[in-house]
């Protein structure tokens, strides 16, 4: 919201906008469109401008503005690490967490410059020519091979694997985890950047390691505590990154539970909102794996993600 905030704060008074919401059919648009009523005296300059919600339900690998509308300026935030397709099942389960990291880095290679690519070109159909402007935010790999939620995600996969042995997910659960999130280098970037350069002219790409803001009201927590109260300042805050992270994992997983139950589930069609009982347990029993996991691996430690920031401009 900071984002789209800002973009608006340099419009003329009296400026009619329209905000086109774009986000898969899978997610809450009840809470987006809340969201945006709540904040709608800051986006519209306290009534400076007049504002028209859009709301888009589809995937950004296809046409997302309906009939000739153009927009001024598009922005992509933490979405563009999503892939068009599900990576492939595993063939068996991983020796170790850190095989596993490797192996889905590994797969997402085949799929990542031609899916942005495709993002990319869409988008040069959809944003004003010349003189629009596109702006992209999303998770990379760090260019000295840091692993990006490097902690976090073994201590994920360890736990899903300690839940097969636990017999409480099916071993073809893992193997069809229906992951469908891959993190480019910049290297890839560039790649597909390149591939576009008829349509768009790039003028910034840089990257940034971006410290989750808890980690800061963990730390002054710290200040003149002893270890048992550090120790639970932590958890608190590695608690937060588990409920974050599963938020966006938990359809891909149940995806692959439903598959493997054979309930009917398509390939390539999300979980939806709800979920059983079962469901419900197996989650809950997968974070508290996790959250134990990265405690005992990380604690302490902040949290980072490297982001890649590109500017393109219209052609």
């Amino acid at each position: 919201m900071t984002a789209m905030v800002h973009t608006l704060s340099s419009l003329p008074k009296s400026t009619e906008v329209i905000l086109a919401l774009n986000d898969s059919p899978n997610n809450d648009f009840n809470t987006l469109a809340a969201t945006v009523e709540r904040d709608r005296g800051q986006l519209s300059r306290e009534g400076d401008l007049e504002i028209f919600k859009l709301m888009l339900p589809a995937s950004f690998y296809g046409p997302v503005l309906p009939g000739p509308l153009k927009a001024d300026i598009g922005l992509s935030l933490s979405s563009l690490h999503y892939l068009e397709h599900e990576l492939p099942p595993l063939d068996e389960l991983p020796a170790d967490a850190v095989q596993w990291e490797n192996l889905t880095r590994e797969a997402a290679k085949v799929f990542s410059v031609a899916e942005m690519v495709k993002f990319l070109r869409l988008r040069s159909d959809e944003i004003r020519s010349p003189g629009g402007t596109l702006i992209l935010a999303f998770p990379c790999q760090s260019e000295d091979d840091r692993r990006v939620w490097w902690g976090l995600g073994l201590a994920m996969r360890a736990a899903f694997m300690s839940a097969v042995s636990d017999g409480l997910l099916e071993k073809d659960v893992v193997l069809r985890h229906g992951n469908s999130m891959g993190t480019r280098t910049v290297e890839q970037v560039y790649e597909a950047l390149d591939q576009v350069k008829d349509v768009w002219s790039t003028e910034h790409v840089f990257v940034r390691d971006i410290v989750h803001p808890d980690y800061s009201t963990y730390s002054e927590s710290c200040a003149g505590a002893g270890q048992d109260e550090k120790r639970e300042a932590y958890v608190k805050f590695a608690r937060t990154l588990v409920e974050m992270t599963y938020a966006v994992y938990t359809p891909f997983l149940l995806q692959a539970i439903r598959k493997t139950k054979r309930t009917g589930v398509a390939n390539n069609v999300g979980a939806g909102p709800s979920e059983s009982e079962e469901e419900k347990g197996i989650i809950e029993d997968l974070k508290r794996k996790s959250l134990d996991y990265y405690c005992e691996r990380e604690m302490g430690s902040p949290f980072w993600i490297p982001y890649i920031y590109v500017k393109l401009d219209r052609k």
